[in-house]
Order: structure tokens, then C-alpha cells, then sequence
């Protein structure tokens, strides 16, 4: 591993981190609103096909448009893990990011991603965002 580039790179996300922080208390003393987000991971099995990364992705779609009225930010992302006898498994992990949803409602979204064909893991993060949301 070169660590070079690993310094180099813990640099560059301290730098963003310091930028988002300071974003952050922007908005906070200009009064802009915030609220609890939600972003779910969803670890696919190791040998799950496309054909279910598919209909996951579509299932997770309709079910949040329609079950929720809400809207997403949906985007699949490389993973692994280290299983039991120390070996590598690489996947594939539907990142499902849900704004303006109760915590309950992103319990129940993630409980059905957990039953669906090649899920392996589910994982919810909480976390407190700052906003501001214009539309035409």
C-alpha cells in the first residue's frame, strides 16, 4: 500500500469535511431549514445476478414513490466485506439516500429491501442535514 497516497488522500477529505462544516453553520445562523435524512445501504450476495439487481432497484423505487410519496437519490456502489475465514468478498450495494421521511417509514423501506431475491445486508444510516430547496 503506498502510504503517500493514503496521507495524501486523508488530507483532501479532512479539507472537504472542514468545507462542509463550515457550509453547515452558514445555513444553520442564515435560518435554513433541516431535518433527520436517511441513507440505506443494501448489500447484494455475492453471486446475485443482474436480473435481481434489477428488480431490486425497480421494486425499491415503486415501493418508495408509491407506498411513501416520497421522493430518492438512488445510485449503486462497489463493496466487500471480510467474511468468516478472513477472505475478500466483493459486491455490489444499492445506496438509497431518502429525504423528508419518518424515521418509521425508512425502518419499513429498509425491512422490504431486506426481503427481497439477493439482498445479503441492509444498513440505515440516520443522519442531520442542513437545506435549502428551490423549485421552478
Amino acid at each position: 500500500m503506498d502510504y503517500d497516497i493514503v496521507a495524501k488522500a486523508a488530507i483532501v477529505i479532512s479539507m472537504v469535511a472542514v468545507i462542509v462544516a463550515a457550509a453547515a453553520i452558514i445555513m444553520v445562523a442564515t435560518g435554513d431549514d433541516s431535518d433527520d435524512r436517511y441513507r440505506i445501504y443494501i448489500g447484494m450476495d455475492a453471486d446475485a445476478t443482474q436480473s435481481q439487481m434489477d428488480e431490486l432497484e425497480s421494486y425499491m423505487k415503486d415501493t418508495i414513490t408509491s407506498e411513501y410519496g416520497t421522493g430518492y437519490t438512488m445510485y449503486w456502489a462497489d463493496g466487500a466485506y471480510v467474511d468468516d475465514n478472513g477472505d475478500t468478498v466483493q459486491n455490489r450495494t444499492l445506496v438509497v439516500i431518502l429525504l423528508d421521511v419518518s424515521s418509521g417509514d425508512a425502518d419499513a423501506i429498509a425491512d422490504a429491501a431486506l426481503d427481497q431475491d439477493g439482498v445479503s445486508s441492509v444498513a440505515k444510516e440516520a443522519y442531520h442535514s442542513f437545506f435549502d430547496i428551490s423549485t421552478n
